[in-house]
């Protein structure tokens, strides 16, 4: 896991050039950052983050099932 703490090269990543498709790597790093993201306090107080996906724009509050999906496609 400190892999994708340690580098942001992760974010990068996010098709895989052979199969044309998320890559294993990106979503490796997206799961990293939800079980650091979840265990926040101010998660764990209102069950909600930030979607940072293109269409939220870190503006809109979703549900980290909602956030993961975004950032999945």
């Amino acid at each position: 896991m400190s892999f994708y703490f340690d580098s942001r090269e992760w974010m990068d990543q996010r098709i895989d050039p052979e199969s044309n498709s998320v890559s294993e790597v990106f979503l490796g790093g997206i799961n990293a950052f939800f079980q650091f993201a979840c265990n926040q306090a101010d998660y764990v107080e209102r069950q909600t983050l930030l979607c940072m996906c293109a269409r939220c724009k870190n503006v809109k509050q979703r549900d980290a099932k909602v956030v993961t999906r975004h950032l999945s496609y």
